[in-house]
């Protein structure tokens, strides 16, 4: 189970995402495509980053931790983080943005 950690930890954070697909009042409907775009453009310096990091050896990778699969010295997990994290944050923005008060979205919950 240690090999899959990172990856559950991803899955668990991609989760508003696939609640997201699925949901018709989504303030990102038909804005996927736009949203994803976004989020791999601004993830290329950072994945450049971690690669050179990785690459003069600042900081690794336990392979205990991860399921195995690299791209160049960085594994899918570490790839997919730069994906799945910021566009979970945005549809929780967008879901969030949706209430004109705290109050409001405390009501909506309570529902």
């Amino acid at each position: 189970m240690e090999k899959f950690e990172y990856f559950i930890v991803l899955f668990l954070v991609a989760f508003p995402i696939v609640i997201m697909m699925f949901n018709k009042k989504s303030m990102l409907k038909n804005r996927e495509k736009n949203a994803l775009i976004t989020i791999v453009i601004s993830a290329i310096p950072f994945l450049i980053w971690d690669y050179f990091a990785t690459a003069r050896g600042h900081w690794s990778f336990n392979p205990n931790f991860n399921m195995g699969i690299y791209i160049t010295n960085l594994p899918l997990e570490e790839i997919l983080f730069f994906i799945t994290v910021p566009l979970a944050c945005l549809y929780v923005w967008c879901t969030i943005k949706r209430f004109d008060s705290l109050k409001d979205l405390i009501n909506y919950i309570k529902k």
